[in-house]
């Protein structure tokens, strides 16, 4: 379910939740959007989400994953199709592991805090479902323990898509690479 309100107290605010509930997973998400800032195309977002996930698939063993997460994003749109963001992310997951035949557990707690940096061209036909055309997105996400994270460390994530129609198929293609290094050993 999704709830959106574009039009927040007359002020072209934008506040919306989604809710998705599962056997298994549940989830709460919340955002709240300003309008575009002083005419030029950037939007700033504050997101929200709560997140529980159970596995019960195996007789002898369960695990539950719990998520709580809190991003402030800044968007910027840039002419030929380009677009920039950066912001800050705080999330904390506890992770469970229950061995029901000895009725034993292991528990995990972790917070990472980041800062983030995205730049995307895309050069897509359609963006759901594109016959032509290219997408790169370039990520880096750098998580200090001065802004909260349990560990230092440096992740990059690269994307390139590429479509190409060929009568009634279309030819896509695809290359990610990603790389995470700890800071002072971690």
């Amino acid at each position: 379910a999704d709830v959106r309100d574009r039009n927040f107290l007359g002020r072209a605010f934008t506040l919306g939740a989604s809710t998705r509930l599962e056997k298994n997973l549940q989830s709460l998400r919340g955002q709240f959007s300003l309008p575009v800032l002083l005419n030029q195309k950037l939007q700033t977002s504050l997101y929200g989400t709560l997140r529980s996930e159970t596995d019960t698939s195996e007789e002898s063993a369960e695990y539950t994953d719990n998520e709580r997460d809190i991003t402030f994003e800044q968007r910027l749109r840039l002419p030929h199709q380009m677009e920039v963001s950066w912001g800050y992310s705080y999330n904390v997951r506890d992770v469970v592991l229950t061995d029901r035949l000895r009725a034993s557990s292991v528990g995990l707690e972790g917070a990472l805090g980041t800062l983030n940096g995205t730049f995307i061209l895309d050069a897509r036909d359609k963006p759901f479902d594109a016959s032509r055309g290219w997408f790169q997105s370039s990520n880096l996400q750098w998580g200090l323990r001065g802004l909260g994270s349990d560990f230092d460390y440096v992740r990059v994530l690269l994307r390139q898509f590429y479509y190409q129609p060929a009568g009634p198929f279309v030819f896509a293609s695809g290359v990610r690479w990603g790389w995470l290094h700890g800071i002072a050993g971690d």
